[in-house]
């Protein structure tokens, strides 16, 4: 049984790093994977906005949801623009996103290299 290619997914790498549900499947080109995956990062990971906060990038769909992602990636000053540049955009996030799941579990990383 052979297991499918790293690179199958250009993001695979960071999302099996997040513990991201379905890495290998995403497919950022449609629309429901995309939100999904932008929830998941919020809700999880970045949590950037109060939870009550969150409703546009929940609940808003076609256009809505896109100017809803704009401006959730615009509040986190994302260098890139969702539209013109998505995958881009949803590197960074995924950068962002590691980068605080490090943040949180520094101390146990070092004690863990310590012993």
């Amino acid at each position: 049984m052979s297991q499918p290619a790293l690179n199958s997914n250009p993001f695979q790498r960071k999302l099996q790093a997040l513990d991201y549900h379905s890495s290998a499947n995403i497919d950022i080109d449609n629309p429901n994977d995309l939100k999904t995956l932008v929830i998941w990062l919020e809700d999880l990971k970045i949590r950037h906005y109060k939870i009550e906060d969150r409703g546009p990038l929940r609940n808003d769909t076609g256009d809505n949801w896109m100017t809803a992602f704009k401006n959730y990636t615009a509040a986190l000053q994302c260098p890139y623009d969702p539209v013109q540049s998505l995958y881009a955009t949803i590197d960074w996030l995924l950068s962002i996103a590691l980068r605080y799941e490090y943040s949180e579990k520094v101390d146990s990383i070092q004690n863990f290299n310590e012993d």
